[in-house]
């Protein structure tokens, strides 16, 4: 928004003055959903490797937190979920770190990735710690609370959103559906800066094993048709079925699940071909 592409050309025929204009293009979004957006990983944009050892991740958004890899240990796979790339942690002390700084007291998390370790591994996805505060996603339980119902789905590409507005209360989503609500946390979601641990927890502890192939992060807590537009762009991208209307980054109905008339029998296995410019999507 506001980014701007500026061409020179020469009119070599008339040999006329230096000609000028200028193209400016809107930044895309998760979703077309703009607003506290504070870290954007795509697995298959910004990802800096030598040979296939990931060096570095970078934010798609204008704030620059960038994810480095100390131990260049984590690999990138390219045509991985749905012919997108991912990250590739095996369980060795792989990790990514950077931070984010954010101003509001309320955190909403969205992440497609594929767990592979055995069952209450304790292996950590990811880690945002601000030293008072630690919010860590396991299979089994978010930010030191209690341990799921049921463990986080394995071996299959996941979309796991997490709503955590202010206080120790938050709601979490897998592929669209509510997973657990209401959930107790120990972590308390403050404002403050985030050093934030990809593929382990911040002592190094809970090494994780499988593929993360996006992450966003937002400084606030999102409409429920903004979260279901967010949820919509990763299910199209990375061809997860999801419980709920798919939609486009404006708004409006791509497919509809909700009127279970309309599509009755048709709610399962769903996949989409496609382009939304806000988002950044071509699938």
């Amino acid at each position: 928004m506001g980014d701007q592409v500026s061409f020179t050309l020469t009119d070599a025929i008339t040999d006329d003055a230096d000609q000028y204009f200028t193209l400016a293009y809107g930044a895309s979004s998760p979703g077309g959903i703009s607003l506290n957006l504070r870290l954007w990983l795509q697995g298959d944009k910004g990802v800096e490797t030598t040979g296939t050892a990931v060096d570095d991740w970078g934010d798609q958004t204008a704030n620059g937190n960038d994810a480095t890899d100390p131990s260049a240990l984590a690999e990138i796979q390219t045509n991985q979920t749905n012919f997108n790339s991912g990250l590739a942690f095996d369980g060795d002390a792989t990790s990514l770190q950077g931070s984010v700084v954010t101003t509001n007291s309320n955190l909403t998390f969205f992440t497609v990735y594929q767990d592979n370790s055995a069952t209450n591994s304790n292996g950590s996805l990811f880690e945002f710690n601000s030293g008072a505060q630690s919010h860590f996603l396991l299979d089994n339980s978010y930010a030191g609370g209690a341990a799921f119902s049921s463990n986080i789905q394995k071996n299959e590409p996941t979309l796991v959103t997490i709503d955590h507005p202010s206080g120790t209360t938050a709601n979490l989503f897998q592929n669209g559906s509510s997973f657990e609500s209401g959930y107790t946390t120990v972590g308390n979601s403050a404002n403050g800066t985030y050093n934030y641990t990809l593929g382990d927890d911040n002592d190094g502890g809970n090494t994780f094993s499988g593929t993360i192939n996006e992450l966003v992060a937002f400084d606030g807590t999102l409409l429920p048709a903004d979260r279901e537009q967010v949820e919509s762009y990763l299910a199209i991208k990375y061809g997860i079925t999801l419980s709920h209307d798919y939609l486009r980054s404006d708004g409006t109905l791509i497919y509809d699940l909700d009127n279970s008339a309309l599509n009755d029998g048709y709610e399962n296995q769903i996949i989409g071909v496609g382009s939304d410019v806000t988002s950044g999507l071509n699938q």
